[in-house]
Formats: C-alpha cells, sequence, structure tokens
C-alpha cells in the first residue's frame, strides 16, 4: 500500500523489473516476485467480491482465476529453469556399511538427476504439486477465511463403518437403498459384490477425494496421517508401501524426506 492508494500488479511488476535492471535481483527472485504478485492481487480480489453486488462479484472473481492462470505459468517457469536443488532430492541418508549400495529411493534421485528427460518431467510434476497445494490452500481460504486452516477434512474416525456394522448386527431396522456388505474387512464389498451403508459410502467417497488432493500436492505423509485418523490404518499402511513419502518424491516433498531422514 502506498499513500496513493493500493499497488496494482503492473506497479508490483514494474518495481521487481527494477530491481533486475539494476542488478539488486536475480531472474529466478523477480520470477517468484511476478508469482507471489499475482497470487496477492487474486486474494485481494476475491476478498473484495465478498462486498460487492453481485454482477461486480463475478467480474471480480473471473480476473481473480486469471491472475491464479497467470501465477501458476510463471511457477512453471521457475520449475523447469530456476530450480536449482535435486529434483528428487537425495533420497535420504546414505546407509552405513554396506559397501555404498544406494536404496531403491537413492538410486531413482540419482537417475532422475542423470537423465535430462526424466529431470524435465520431474519439473513438470513438481510444478503440477504445486499447483494443487495452491489449490488446497484457495479450498482453506474460501471455506474459513483464514491461511492455513482446513476444508472438508475428515472428522476423527469418520472412516469407520458404523453404520454397515450396525446394520450387519441387525441393530438397524431398516436400511435405506440396497443389502449392505454383512463383513467389514477391506475387501468385503468386492468380494461380496454388496455396498456399504449409504452413509458410510458417501464418508468413503470423501476420504479417497481428501486423500487424492494430498498425494496431487505431494502430500504424501500427510494423507498416510489422515487414513489413521479416519480409522483405516489398513489404507495407510496399502498406500505407503512404497515409502512414507511415495516411491520417488519430487520437489519441495523430496526436500521435506531429505530433512526428515538426516
Amino acid at each position: 500500500m502506498t499513500g496513493a492508494g493500493p499497488v496494482s500488479l503492473e506497479e508490483e511488476f514494474a518495481t521487481c523489473c527494477r530491481g533486475l535492471l539494476k542488478g539488486n535481483k536475480l531472474v529466478k527472485d523477480v520470477v517468484v516476485d511476478f508469482y507471489e504478485s499475482c497470487i496477492r492481487q487474486a486474494d485481494k480480489l476475491r476478498l473484495e467480491s465478498k462486498s460487492v453486488r453481485p454482477s461486480k462479484e463475478q467480474q471480480l472473481l473471473e480476473t481473480a482465476e486469471a491472475l491464479e492462470f497467470q501465477a501458476s505459468t510463471w511457477q512453471l517457469l521457475f520449475c523447469l529453469f530456476c530450480l536449482e536443488a535435486p529434483v528428487a532430492g537425495e533420497g535420504g541418508c546414505r546407509v552405513r556399511e554396506v559397501g555404498g549400495v544406494k536404496t531403491f529411493t537413492q538410486q531413482a534421485a540419482d537417475t532422475a538427476a542423470m537423465d535430462p528427460d526424466l529431470r524435465r518431467c520431474c519439473k513438470v510434476l513438481t510444478w503440477l504439486e504445486l499447483s494443487a497445494e495452491r489449490n488446497i490452500e484457495r479450498s482453506a481460504l474460501s471455506f474459513t477465511g483464514a491461511a492455513g486452516a482446513g476444508s472438508g477434512l475428515l472428522a476423527i474416525g469418520e472412516g469407520l463403518w458404523t453404520k454397515t456394522r450396525a446394520a450387519s448386527l441387525g441393530k438397524e431396522v431398516s436400511v435405506q437403498g440396497p443389502t449392505t456388505v454383512t463383513e467389514l474387512d477391506p475387501d468385503a464389498p468386492t468380494r461380496l459384490h454388496l455396498p456399504l451403508h449409504p452413509d458410510d459410502s458417501a464418508g468413503q467417497a470423501h476420504l479417497i477425494s481428501i486423500l487424492w488432493r494430498q498425494i496431487r500436492a505431494g502430500r504424501f505423509a500427510q494423507a498416510l496421517e489422515t487414513c489413521v485418523e479416519a480409522g483405516q490404518p489398513w489404507r495407510a499402511v496399502s498406500l505407503s508401501a512404497a515409502g512414507m513419502c511415495g516411491p520417488i518424491p519430487v520437489g519441495p516433498a523430496a526436500a521435506s524426506q531429505d530433512d526428515a531422514l538426516t
């Protein structure tokens, strides 16, 4: 903000370019500044849209969405040309006294670093995960109005099939919809060709939707925690067969894994 009012996107861009031309900023820093400027302006427009008439609200939201697309483009450029860290990290700490043998994750990280095509693919995947992360943040903002809060998260134990269990024990007089499964192991619906109780089916779909968004955003460890909190630790075990961060994490997820294992 200045004495003359809010700073426009063009003014923010001009300030960034001025720093670049004067040699005070690196190109990668300017790309980050452009991205953050677009995000800042988009969030400001969304906030402003909540206090205007409907016709103006739609216009502001469309402009905000266009700025999100522009920010995403700057982020892609950064991932492709400005990332300096290994795209798949280091694969965690080295195992001692094994004759220099590397783990599968370390071998995958080395391959990603040496192969140009694979390295470029990992950079694009990093961008996709960061974009998904941004979508989660936007959902949290629209749901609570505060950054960092959750949106649509499951309640503790919400993944438990309590209604299905009650129906199978005859504690529920009537169950809407088709007959439900009479066994509660994870494979029962497929094996018996029968559905869960409608409420449990809705909870299952909700859980899978949240897990999909978390994994898309590179939040693999958080997805495992969500499984456990929802009452489905067996799903966490199934998902973590290739490691607590997936078979080959990239970008921030890879850096987090390296930090956790060193």
